[in-house]
C-alpha cells in the first residue's frame, strides 16, 4: 500500500511542481510594458478564434517566431530596425492580466495545456471539458520595435485542435493622430 501511496505522490509532483515553477517565473519576470497591451489589443481582434471565443484563452509565456516578413521599398527604412530588433531581441516574457479587451479573458500556462494533453486520450477533448467556451488558445510573442517606438512587431497565433490553427506575424506603425497603433 506504501508504496501504491509514494508512486501516487510522485505523480502529483511531477503535474502539479512544474505548473508552479512556471509560475514562479512568470511572478519574478512579467511582462509589465504598457505600450505592448496596447499593440495586443489592437491585433487580438484581428485572429480567428476572437470570433469564436466567449472567453479568450491566452498562453502566460510569450514565444518568438522567426521573422517572415519583408517589406516593400517603402516601408523599409520605417520597418527594417523593428523587425531587427524582433529577430535579435525577443526574449520570453510572462504576461499578466493587462489586456484592456473588449472579451473576458484567462491567461493559461504552458504546463496547464501540456498536463490536459499528458493526461491520456483526447487532449483537445479534455482541454475544451476544462474550457468549453475558449476556442483555443492565443499565443504571442513579445513586442519589439525601433527605438522610438512608433512601429511594432509582434507574432500572434492561436491553437484550437490538432489541424486547427494558425498565425501571422504584424508590422504595425503607431498613428500619429489618435495616438494608438
Amino acid at each position: 500500500m506504501s508504496r501504491l501511496f509514494l508512486c501516487f505522490s510522485l505523480v502529483e509532483i511531477l503535474l502539479f511542481a512544474s505548473p508552479l515553477a512556471e509560475q514562479a517565473e512568470a511572478a519574478a519576470s512579467s511582462y509589465d510594458d504598457p505600450e505592448a497591451y496596447k499593440v495586443y489589443a489592437v491585433i487580438l481582434p484581428s485572429e480567428a478564434i476572437w470570433k469564436s471565443a466567449k472567453t479568450l484563452m491566452i498562453r502566460v509565456g510569450t514565444e518568438s517566431f522567426a521573422n517572415c516578413v519583408t517589406p516593400d521599398e517603402k516601408m523599409q527604412p520605417i520597418a527594417d530596425p523593428a523587425i531587427d530588433d524582433y529577430v535579435h531581441k525577443s526574449e520570453r516574457k510572462w504576461l499578466r492580466r493587462n489586456f484592456e479587451i473588449d472579451k473576458p479573458y484567462e491567461l493559461i500556462y504552458s504546463d496547464q495545456i501540456k498536463t490536459l494533453f499528458a493526461s491520456g486520450g483526447d487532449g483537445w477533448q479534455a482541454f475544451y471539458e476544462r474550457y468549453p467556451d475558449s476556442g483555443g488558445y492565443v499565443e504571442l510573442s513579445p513586442v519589439r520595435g525601433n527605438d522610438d517606438r512608433t512601429v511594432a512587431v509582434v507574432y500572434m497565433g492561436h491553437h484550437c485542435h490538432w489541424l486547427c490553427g494558425g498565425g501571422h506575424q504584424y508590422v504595425l506603425q503607431k498613428k500619429k493622430a489618435s495616438g494608438s497603433a
